[in-house]
């Protein structure tokens, strides 16, 4: 039995193969990026004869290899599960606040009057100097947890962590995202939103863009993840 690590593909379709330690694995890798080809049994091969401790030649920007084990980037699917229960957590903080506002007498729901149209208008208009708190929350939930940990609750729940691209195939793997990154990854997507506010739909297709984008790349990066640098991967 040898230690596991990433191996020049013997069956030459790929630059990269995981060995587990005592056989080669459906994990590949070509240009810093993994996939899966599984093997049919009949290629015969033979166990690596060098070690290598991490794979070279790796450049930033490409999908993330661990030396210790296979990384599999999340899926599309975790991601935006992930996303689902953040903006969950976004509007379970909207909600105690108005009911905050509501119970100090800081900005009463009117519970009391018959449903009209216009005093819900006027209700609004009248909370919307406060607009400011749940951006703020946001703002800080999201780039703050990003920095410390690369997990908001949602990529908690759902397995999922960003990374630094530019930690492929280093040691460093697994660092989560500088401050910077973090700001540049929540500021991006709201950047995107503000023409929302003066021309119709273009800032909300921006947004949705931004996000929508992982379901065609190949290294399943949003916009926000190209311009930050960084990329999602399942926690192991």
């Amino acid at each position: 039995m040898s230690n596991p690590s990433w191996e020049a593909d013997p069956t030459t379709r790929h630059e990269y193969r995981w060995w587990d330690g005592e056989e080669w694995t459906e994990h590949v890798a070509d240009d810093g990026v993994q996939s899966l080809d599984p093997l049919t049994g009949a290629e015969n091969l033979e166990p690596p004869k060098e070690r290598r401790t991490h794979a070279p030649g790796a450049t930033a920007g490409q999908g993330a290899l661990s030396s210790d084990q296979p990384v599999q980037l999340a899926s599309r699917a975790a991601r935006f599960g992930g996303r689902l229960i953040d903006l969950a957590v976004y509007f379970a903080f909207t909600f105690v606040l108005l009911l905050v506002l509501h119970f100090t007498d800081i900005k009463p729901i009117p519970v009391d009057e018959p449903y009209d149209a216009d005093l819900v208008r006027d209700y609004a208009e009248s909370v919307e100097g406060l607009f400011w708190v749940p951006i703020l929350f946001i703002a800080l939930y999201e780039i703050g947890l990003t920095a410390m940990r690369g997990q908001t609750f949602g990529k908690m729940a759902t397995r999922t962590q960003v990374v630094r691209a530019e930690d492929l195939f280093q040691p460093e793997w697994g660092r989560a995202p500088s401050l910077g990154q973090s700001i540049i990854r929540w500021t991006l997507p709201a950047v995107l939103l503000v023409p929302a506010f003066y021309l119709p739909y273009i800032g909300e297709i921006l947004f949705l863009l931004c996000y929508l984008a992982l379901m065609w790349d190949r290294d399943r990066q949003g916009w926000h993840d190209k311009a930050a640098r960084t990329l999602v991967v399942m926690k192991p």
